[in-house]
């Protein structure tokens, strides 16, 4: 059985909060995107990320600025979103994933949106290009045409954001590397182990072990 991604209520909170401060109308927001305002009161609920999706959409053209999702993300502290254990294994790792999906652009131009969507559902499931296309209503030969246009394949875009994220959380987050492993869409830590070499050159224990001191 499929099931319709989805985020945070409290993400949906935020970025509506955020397109209000800078002009846009908040029953706009929320009436043109379709969601459910009840859902917006408790912020743990989940809001369909299509709707997410559209609620960026409104809150770009209600704002007049095309890149209101990207200020968004640059003005929001990750870790005061408050995320629901939703689709992830357990709770420690939805709120140490969920915390940091906040900056989910639109911009479908830019190589960032595609690792945007892509980052809020990577510990969650098998993400294809086929998926992510059809989250922006695109189909799969319009994403890989856009991401051609910037020099890049969408399994690109996938290694170099698993990549980032991995460094991210075994350096900052000081994660053991089977956790890593699962939060970055690996089912097991020794192909986690193979993808982080092939990303810098050495295991992700001998990375560590370079770079975090000591304690």
């Amino acid at each position: 059985m499929t099931h319709e991604l989805t985020v945070a209520a409290s993400g949906a909170c935020a970025f509506i909060e955020f397109a209000v401060s800078r002009g846009a109308s908040r029953q706009a927001l929320v009436q043109r995107s379709g969601i459910d305002p009840a859902v917006l009161q408790d912020r743990d609920n989940r809001v369909p990320f299509s709707a997410y999706v559209a609620l960026m959409r409104v809150g770009q053209e209600l704002c007049k600025d095309p890149a209101l999702a990207l200020h968004f993300g640059e003005a929001v502290d990750c870790s005061e979103i408050a995320v629901p254990v939703g689709g992830a294994m357990n709770l420690d790792d939805a709120l140490t994933v969920g915390n940091r999906y906040v900056r989910l652009a639109v911009e479908v131009e830019s190589v960032g949106t595609a690792e945007n969507l892509i980052r809020p559902i990577l510990h969650e499931k098998v993400v294809t290009v086929d998926m992510i296309a059809g989250q922006l209503g695109l189909s799969r030969q319009t994403l890989f045409r856009r991401l051609s246009a910037e020099g890049v394949t969408f399994q690109q875009v996938l290694d170099q954001l698993r990549h980032k994220l991995a460094v991210h959380y075994l350096i900052s987050d000081k994660t053991s590397v089977q956790r890593a492993a699962r939060l970055v869409g690996f089912s097991d830590s020794t192909a986690f182990s193979r993808a982080f070499k092939r990303w810098t050159g050495i295991r992700p224990r001998a990375y560590v072990a370079r770079n975090v001191p000591p304690a």
